[in-house]
């Protein structure tokens, strides 16, 4: 569906909405304690942020200041 951006109002865009969500993912696992169990699974927090932040700097947004706020309290 055209959007009616021009191609670089879309990266733009895309960049903006991508930055949102790490900033959302961050915020919730900054309330995750470093490991918590989810019925039989245990979910470590620093493996957790690793691949997280791995992903959303190939997305675009600042891998450093996700970490950062993963870790924030």
């Amino acid at each position: 569906m055209p959007s009616g951006l021009s191609p670089e109002e879309e990266g733009r865009a895309r960049l903006h909405i991508v930055r949102r969500i790490a900033a959302d993912v961050a915020a919730i696992i900054a309330g995750v304690e470093l490991a918590e169990i989810n019925g039989n699974v245990h979910l470590p927090k620093p493996p957790l942020v690793s691949a997280l932040s791995l992903y959303f700097e190939e997305a675009g947004a600042d891998r450093d200041q996700f970490v950062a706020r993963c870790y924030r309290r």
